[in-house]
């Protein structure tokens, strides 16, 4: 009674195992790669190294002299400056 085919006492899951195990595999993969993702987000955004990056000195003053905050005298020392760190 507990031993013919197709049984798990007799020749084990067949097809049907297989596919089993496939999918609960996949799932488990899914949400292992989710955890992490979510991981990586969160330890970016903490660390300052997400997309809301400020601008470098360089990039920064650049942005001020393209405004007219600073004029071409000002500008090249600064940058001179900045430069030779």
């Amino acid at each position: 009674m507990y031993g013919g085919p197709g049984t798990m006492m007799g020749f084990g899951w067949g097809a049907w195992g297989i596919f089993h195990a496939i999918f609960w595999l996949a799932v488990l993969v899914a949400v292992a790669g989710a955890c992490i993702v979510m991981i990586r987000r969160s330890d970016a955004d903490r660390n300052g190294t997400g997309n809301d990056m400020k601008a470098s000195a360089p990039d920064q003053l650049d942005e001020r002299y393209a405004r007219g905050e600073i004029d071409r005298e000002e500008y090249l020392p600064c940058k001179q400056d900045i430069l030779e760190r």
